[in-house]
């Protein structure tokens, strides 16, 4: 362009000189038609524009424009600084020449400290330089944007972690944020940590063996350390709970009002057994104590002490019952003082009568607000008690004065008010039920926290405020717990929900020994139970050709008097525990003192004709092999016969050729004792008349344990009616051994070692 500049003023001095003033006008057009473009189009050329943001963290990272940058490029260029980012975060400037910049271009944040706040929360961010970008084109008039974004500088936290009950520290503990581990305390529970400034969230610690801290929300801002006290967290030890019901022994009434004991000391502030004698209390620091009665009641002594063990988010379910003294009458009603109710109030008068003398003909009264609601007549038989429940509805919600009044013989035994409580709310029916056998059983329900015992047959009726109740499920020692419920009370409305739990399950592995050695004997009988024929033993399964049994599906629990059982001989007794999702391992030992097994054997016929069959009959106890043996006299198929080992049973035998006969059956235990029996009978030679003889039918499942009709047999091949020609009606009956007692629920299955 300076070429050009110096040509046009050459040119204009030279006409001047020469005072040719056509030729200078001439050049001066030419000339200027020629330079307006160039300099129009090199003035103009292109814009640039420079936009700058800021990382921010807001529990996920953002950005924001940032105004008040300033942009710098080289001396090249005009150097230093060129200007401010506006509102928008962008700055522009217009009439640079298109092409290639070789030096550097970079953005510096003018404004120091920015502040941004989040949900009332100041965060102070000071941004760093960006760095500087080389070799950047600007475009023939187009405005392209170059984007920067900002990093802010670092601020730290220090975290503390100690425990909620009494401030010592706890070592190792995890911070967490967004459920990733993001330090661990040191050994004087303390964790400093360098963040990028921004809110976090939820944060929280976390130790093995310790509840996990409340979340909180962390504040960081650049070149600060936040040390306020949302940094500071403390664990609370592992809780359980414990629950139960106290009621009075031998009648199990319910026992209302009764407070807990513990070395002799009321715990008043666990407060006292609800209406129906039930108490639940929460927050329990893990652990065993000792001498835990419940009483502080007139008329009733205190419990037997008994010793509790709280586990770690677990349940504890104890029940206690108290003896009346001696020759009292006495009378305790719900409700509580200051209890809720919803939708209806329930009143219960429980009376117990410790006297030889009958209560005949009370009145009891209920009382709402000094009007009465109803009443009704009662008798309680002496030494005994009773229960009176009625229900009022039609109610205001608020403060209610709920009254009760007991006459007897003219005289008021019991005149009492209490404050109360109407809430809107509904109710909550339903049962908890076995699902593996679909009958209710009595549990505990879960809802927000608070638990809610059900009646022993697994229903229940809970009274709760109106709203929307969510994760409430039902729970019982031995069982899984319920999948989680949700639901919503409307005002004077049922709302009905049944929870279904599954049994916790283990397995049994039983081997055999005698004397401590290990027998593979198949057929061993293993049971637990007692011996009582009222409740007879279950059988849990029989031992394979191994010697070995391995029961699944047994629900866990202890189980008392479990043994071994082989013809009639009994093993030791043992204490087996199952526990869930695991297999205990039993052993039952014999001892060498065993008997021998027990064998009679006998013909059942008078007169034997050969080609016609006859009956041996035998019965035997404590075998576990019976083999009929070899004798010069016996046919060939009785040689080697295995029979039955147990019990009484009948051999149908057809002999082939006459004269005498000797049939020996020999009967071993597994212990190596074995017995020999034999009968002697004649066999004639055919007769020439049709034989007929009465014969034991076979004894099937389908007709085991009954009484059923002999067959009459004609020659020995087919039955025939007993009638006057043939048998004469003279066949009996016989009774077919009892069924195999049924197993308990489970599924048992013999496995090979």
């Amino acid at each position: 362009m300076k070429k050009y500049t110096r040509a046009v003023v050459f040119l204009i001095k030279n006409s001047i000189k020469k005072k040719n003033r056509g030729m200078n006008i001439f050049w001066v057009l030419i000339l200027a038609g020629m330079l307006i473009p160039f300099f129009s189009q090199s003035a103009n050329a292109a814009s640039m524009k420079v936009c700058v943001k800021g990382k921010t963290f807001n529990n996920g990272w953002t950005e924001e424009r940032l105004a008040g940058v300033g942009v710098y490029y080289a001396e090249g260029v005009g150097g230093g600084l060129r200007g401010y980012t506006g509102d928008d975060g962008c700055y522009e400037e217009a009439g640079l020449p298109a092409g290639l910049y070789v030096d550097y271009l970079q953005v510096k944040d003018s404004a120091g400290t920015r502040t941004i706040t989040y949900n009332s929360i100041p965060i102070r961010y000071v941004f760093k330089d960006s760095e500087k970008i080389k070799d950047f084109y600007l475009t023939d008039g187009l405005i392209d944007p170059m984007w920067f974004t900002l990093d802010a500088y670092n601020g730290s936290v220090d975290f503390k972690t100690t425990r909620c009950d009494d401030a010592s520290i706890v070592p190792s503990a995890d911070i967490l944020y967004a459920g990733k581990i993001q330090g661990t305390t040191n050994a004087s529970g303390d964790l400093t940590l360098p963040v990028y400034p921004g809110l976090y969230s939820g944060v929280f610690a976390q130790k093995f063996g310790l509840v996990n801290s409340d979340s909180t929300n962390i504040p960081i801002s650049s070149n600060e350390v936040f040390r306020g006290q949302e940094a500071k967290f403390c664990l609370k030890p592992n809780f359980g709970s414990a629950s139960g019901r106290v009621t009075v022994c031998e009648t199990n009434n319910p026992i209302p009002g009764a407070s807990l004991y513990s070395n002799g000391e009321p715990q008043t502030a666990w407060g006292t057994t609800d209406g129906d004698g039930y108490y639940s209390f929460n927050d329990i620091a893990t652990g065993i104590y000792e001498n835990v009665q419940f009483g502080g009641l007139t008329d009733f002594i205190n419990s037997a002490s008994k010793t509790v063990e709280i586990i770690a988010n677990g349940n504890t379910i104890t029940d206690f019952c108290l003896y009346p003294k001696s020759g009292t009458r006495t009378y305790s009603w719900t409700p509580v003082e200051g209890e809720n109710f919803y939708m209806f109030l329930r009143y219960k008068l429980y009376v117990t009568n410790n006297t030889v003398n009958p209560i005949n003909n009370a009145t009891v009264t209920f009382l709402l607000d000094g009007n009465e609601r109803g009443s009704k007549t009662f008798t309680v038989a002496s030494n005994s008690s009773a229960e009176i429940e009625f229900e009022t509805s039609n109610f205001t919600l608020g403060s209610h004065s709920a009254g009760i009044r007991v006459v007897y013989n003219g005289e008021t035994v019991l005149n009492e008010e209490r404050t109360i409580n109407m809430i809107a709310g509904g109710r909550l029916i339903g049962i908890v039920k076995d699902a593996q056998t679909d009958t209710g059983v009595m549990a505990n329900i879960k809802i927000n926290n608070k638990d809610y015992r059900t009646y022993n047959n697994g229903t229940f009726d809970i009274g709760l405020a109106t709203g929307d109740y969510t994760g409430v499920y039902s729970y019982k020692d031995g069982y899984d717990n319920s999948i989680l419920k949700s639901f919503t009370i409307e005002n004077k409305a049922y709302t009905t929900q049944d929870f279904y739990m599954n049994k916790k399950t283990g397995s049994i592995s039983v081997s055999i020994r005698r004397n401590g050695e290990i027998l593979n004997v198949p057929d061993v009988s293993v049971y637990w139970g007692d011996n009582d024929p009222k409740d007879p033993p279950y059988l849990v399964g029989t031992t394979n050709v191994f010697g070995t049994l391995v029961g699944m599906g047994l629900p866990a629990g202890t189980y008392t008097n479990v043994y071994a059982e082989y013809g009639g001989y009994r093993s030791d007794s043992q204490t087996v525990t199952i526990s869930a999702n695991a297999t205990t391992q039993v052993t039952f030992n014999f001892t060498s003192t065993t008997p021998y097994p027990i064998l009679n054997l006998s013909a059942d016929s008078e007169a034997v004709y050969v080609d016609n069959p006859f009956t041996i009959n035998y019965w035997v106890s404590g075998a576990n092999s019976c083999t009929a043996i070899s004798d010069p006299l016996h046919e060939p198929y009785w040689d080697g016969l295995m029979l039955y080992t147990y019990g009484s049973q009948p051999i149908s035998v057809i002999p082939n050729t006459t004269g005498l006969k000797k049939y020996i059956l020999r009967c071993c235990n597994i212990f190596g004792n074995c017995v020999e029996r034999f009968d002697e009978v004649t066999v004639n030679p055919a007769s020439a008349t049709d034989i007929y003889i009465c014969e034991d039918p076979p004894c099937t499942p389908a007709n085991c344990g009954n009484t059923i009709p002999e067959m009459c047999v004609k020659n020995g091949t087919s039955t025939v009616p007993d009638d006057a020609t043939t048998c004469g009606g003279i066949c009996g009956t016989i009774t077919c051994p009892a069924c195999p007692i049924t197993p308990p629920t489970g599924n048992w299955q013999e496995v090979t070692p």
